[in-house]
């Protein structure tokens, strides 16, 4: 299919451009530079600035703005004109009528765009009597403030809230000369805190309390990177002066962003700078850890290590790698359990996703993905369904919204709480906790019970989602596997399975929490598998990948973590993750962990299994080394070091290899690129025969008989952003405490107040919190959002705490 295109003339030059196109987008296809202040490539032509104006013929004989005009086919464009240039400069005069000259007081100085247009034009000041504007600096939440002084009025702020992230926080309040920018709210502004108003902003009214006066652009150092805190994994700048990160913002418009961050790309790299991190190797000794050197720990553990395996073998060993660090890392700590220590017990905690994969695969093989973004987001009907992903994924999420709302996407919503996705759905509905699998499986005609009883929806609202589902040519199931998912992630994945088996054009995408979930399943951070998630089962991948670890591999799997902690355990080894706090039973793993003669801790952070351990080695974060993250739709995401490691930390890939060197297995190497070449050569997709079969699920939760009983959620809360975020400042402000969400009804029957304390408590255990009255909650229910590490949900159900029935209280 070829594209149409257009033919003109700027400049003198004869240009093509696809029909559509505007003729700022044609003069910049030449490398001509039209200066604009009102323009952003994220949105839409607006023309309020009034500086990219350009002479055109045929037309009318005035400066037209080129941003909005279409380009033409024949049409010739001057675009440098001693008219033109007039106009241009008096519009910057016009501005600095009112705008202060502040520049070396401003945080934008250096990459404030009226600043650069002022230099080029050779404006040293207005010639028109300056009315400066007196207005003190305004907060608008936490963390963005508004210095409505240096507003030039150009709406990208307000356009950038409303056409990318969907929310309008920002809007345009009175006329004419006394028109200034304001929270649609008029008050505090209640919005996502993305940070991309502050991103648009050409002039610095918008800043971030958190950098302000940080630094100055030129001061910092800049690093291309990837966000690490979901499965979207953002491209983002990572800046940093003197050792300390001190902000990240957008890379361009790279996929998978394209432009955008979240609360947590934007505002969330603080934990890097945490003091609460662990800079130093720290030993067991007389019962206390107690700092020591890298040689004395690398001592320790290699000698440790290899005292278990000769007083036990092998399989009395074990290894958790993590979702919270790189393929690399997770490959380095792969390649030395199974070819140093010997050991097939290998883990990774991220059982949902795992679990999702897994059975993906064993239902649909090989062509189960993951599939791209692109894919998604060109899908006629998408279907979101299970946690709310404008909290999960919020980039994610405003994509979403945008194709529904500009490229008229049929989307569905079918969540256990309101979203910000409802107002851009055909369909939006509430489904009680437990139900997902159900209506997943009820579209694909494998579940004929009730529906209304065991999920909520009444008939009507099924039968029209039912309806828009079967009449799409393609469709996109997009759901959550975040820890909610605990106790029913298979049933889900083969629900969803079975809807991609009832008809054709359905995909599924089932979302990691966490950044490189996808990562430790690719690279085989399991008991069962090997790099490229091949089997150990499989012949030749144990020959192609034994030989060049120099080693034979076992063909028998491991033992699953519950079995190897409650049975074999005499070491373990873990990188990046809190195993006593994610166990099922975290009384009973904190005791095997006691019991057991060596455990090694690898992290940025204590938790609860490094107060266990007796070795805790401190790792680096995202901004300290290099490597590769996986993305929910299989695509690497690059991060390079932007800051030397914290304290005596050191990367977690060259940990592992010290340790393995010290054990006389010297891996070679020096850097991560050699581990991203071999770990890249050895991940041979395998290809796998589903079984093509579709199961009948059930298992949802019916309506509760007692009013005062609530069903729990546990989904994952914008600003709680895993382990790391919680000891991020600017996400604590946020979300400075945890809080139990209540609708306003239940609210007021129990007479609890916003702010109140209250108990939540189920026959397991109880957690004490502060209300949060919404109406993003239905009646019934209650959401105690995970990732708290004071109120952990699983306290009230250690198994499977979201779906659990629980009493709340106040006081």
């Amino acid at each position: 299919m070829t594209t149409e295109t257009i033919t003109l003339t700027v400049d003198g030059h004869e240009v093509q451009v696809p029909a559509g196109s505007t003729v700022l987008q044609a003069c910049e296809s030449l490398g001509i530079d039209i200066p604009t202040l009102c323009t952003d490539p994220r949105l839409k032509p607006y023309g309020a600035c009034r500086m990219c104006v350009v002479e055109v013929q045929p037309g009318p004989p005035r400066p037209t703005a080129s941003c909005t005009t279409p380009a033409a086919e024949g049409m010739t464009v001057v675009t440098n004109s001693d008219s033109i240039r007039d106009v241009r400069r008096h519009v910057i005069e016009l501005q600095l009528q009112h705008h202060p000259l502040d520049c070396p007081y401003c945080d934008q100085a250096g990459t404030c765009e009226l600043q650069d247009e002022v230099f080029d034009q050779k404006i040293h000041q207005s010639p028109y009597e300056t009315v400066s504007k007196a207005h003190p600096e305004e907060v608008l939440n936490e963390v963005i403030l508004l210095n409505h002084n240096r507003c030039i009025l150009c709406g990208r702020c307000v356009r950038i809230c409303d056409e990318q992230i969907g929310v309008h926080a920002l809007d345009f309040v009175e006329r004419a000369a006394g028109t200034f920018i304001a929270p649609a709210q008029h008050d505090f502004m209640d919005c996502e805190r993305c940070g991309m108003c502050i991103e648009t902003c050409p002039v610095g009214a918008l800043l971030s309390k958190p950098f302000k006066h940080s630094a100055r652009s030129w001061q910092t150092e800049k690093v291309a990177s990837t966000c690490p805190h979901c499965s979207v994994g953002c491209s983002l700048l990572v800046e940093s002066r003197h050792g300390d990160v001190v902000r990240t913002r957008t890379n361009g418009l790279e996929e998978p962003s394209r432009g955008l961050l979240c609360a947590k790309g934007f505002f969330g790299h603080s934990f890097v700078n945490s003091e609460k991190r662990i800079t130093r190797p720290m030993v067991r000794r007389g019962g206390v850890l107690q700092p020591t050197t890298w040689s004395d720990a690398l001592d320790v553990v290699s000698k440790g290590l290899q005292n278990v395996l000769d007083a036990h073998g092998p399989e009395s060993v074990g290894v958790v790698g993590s979702p919270n660090t790189t393929n690399e890392d997770n490959y380095a700590l792969l390649r030395f359990a199974r070819a140093v220590l010997g050991t097939p017990n290998v883990y990774s905690q991220d059982s949902g996703m795992h679990a999702t994969a897994r059975t993906l695969r064993a239902v649909l093989g090989s062509s189960t993905g993951p599939h791209t973004q692109n894919e998604l987001l060109e899908s006629e009907l998408i279907l979101v369904i299970g946690a709310d992903i404008g909290h999960t994924h919020n980039v994610l999420g405003a994509h979403i919204k945008q194709a529904a709302r500009d490229d008229n996407r049929t989307l569905v919503v079918a969540t256990r709480l309101a979203s910000g996705l409802d107002k851009y759905a055909t369909v939006a509905e509430r489904i009680r906790p437990t139900a997902e699998a159900t209506l997943l499986s009820s579209l694909a005609g494998t579940h004929s019970a009730d529906i209304e009883s065991l999920t909520g929806l009444d008939r009507e609202s099924f039968e029209k989602i039912q309806g828009l589902v079967g009449e799409a040519d393609s469709v996109a199931v997009v759901w959550d596997t975040g820890l909610w998912t605990l106790d029913r992630a298979t049933r889900i994945a083969q629900a969803a399975a079975n809807l991609a088996l009832s008809r054709s054009g359905v995909r599924l995408f089932p979302l990691a929490e966490r950044v490189n979930s996808v990562g430790t399943f690719q690279v085989g951070m399991a008991p069962d598998l090997l790099p490229g998630a091949r089997s150990v089962e499989d012949s030749k991948a144990r020959d192609d990948i034994g030989a060049v670890w120099n080693t034979s591999i076992s063909p028998n799997p491991g033992l699953s973590f519950n079995e190897f902690i409650s049975g074999p355990i005499k070491a373990l080894y873990v990188m990046g993750e809190d195993v006593v706090g994610g166990a099922l039973n975290s009384t009973e793993a904190s005791a095997a962990l006691l019991n057991a003669e060596l455990v090694i801790v690898q992290d940025i952070f204590m938790n609860a299994t490094a107060e266990a351990a007796d070795v805790v080695l401190p790792g680096t974060s995202f901004a300290e080394k290099g490597g590769h993250f996986t993305n929910f739709e299989g695509r690497l995401g690059r991060i390079e070091p932007a800051i030397p490691p914290v304290g005596e930390s050191r990367p977690d890939w060259e940990i592992v290899a010290r340790i393995a060197a010290a054990m006389g297995s010297d891996f070679g190497w020096r850097s991560h690129e050699p581990i991203s070449k071999e770990l890249r050569e050895l991940s041979t997709a395998p290809s796998i025969q589903g079984s093509g079969s579709s199961v009948p699920i059930d298992g949802a939760l019916g309506p509760l008989d007692d009013n005062n009983s609530f069903v729990l959620t546990t989904e994952q809360h914008l600003y709680t952003a895993g382990v790391a975020g919680r000891h991020a400042p600017s996400l604590q402000t946020m979300l400075p405490e945890a809080v139990a969400e209540l609708n306003p009804d239940d609210a007021g029957r129990l007479s609890i107040s916003h702010g109140d304390p209250v108990r939540l408590a189920s026959t397991a255990g109880e957690v004490n919190l502060k209300a949060l009255v919404t109406a993003r909650v239905p009646k019934g229910i209650v959401s105690l959002p995970d990732r708290f590490l004071e109120a952990p949900a699983r306290q009230l159900d250690p198994r499977a705490p979201d779906g659990a029935v629980v009493r709340v209280s106040k006081g």
